[in-house]
């Protein structure tokens, strides 16, 4: 369970850090099974994300895939809406991961108000 003291402090950014010298993760570096395993965190299905993101399932099952470069604004988009639920990308300790902020208010794959 984390501490305090290993939250993110300060906004997303390649500058940013917290303790365990890890580092939020640019956009440009996150690839398709670092956003289904968000998407994942979140409970959400394809069709739910690709919804938010206001992009068609087929073009986020691709994204995720890696079947293709996505164009800059559907990467955009998608990104924006995991971080808008708490989501962080993080690398840490020589591997990368997905986190989900506790002061985002939800437990990981649920409604349910974090109490913590």
């Amino acid at each position: 369970m984390p501490t305090d003291d290993q939250t993110p402090s300060g906004s997303r950014g390649s500058d940013s850090t917290f303790e365990l010298q890890g580092r939020f993760l640019p956009g440009d570096m996150v690839n398709g099974r670092l956003i289904a395993s968000a998407r994942a965190l979140l409970g959400w299905d394809q069709r739910e994300l690709a919804e938010r993101a206001g992009i068609r399932r087929h073009t986020l099952a691709a994204l995720e895939g890696d079947v293709r470069k996505a164009q800059t604004r559907v990467r955009q988009a998608v990104l924006q809406i995991l971080e808008n639920e708490g989501i962080r990308f993080v690398v840490m300790a020589g591997a990368f991961g997905v986190m989900i902020e506790a002061g985002s208010g939800k437990l990981p794959g649920s409604n349910e108000p974090y109490q913590g």
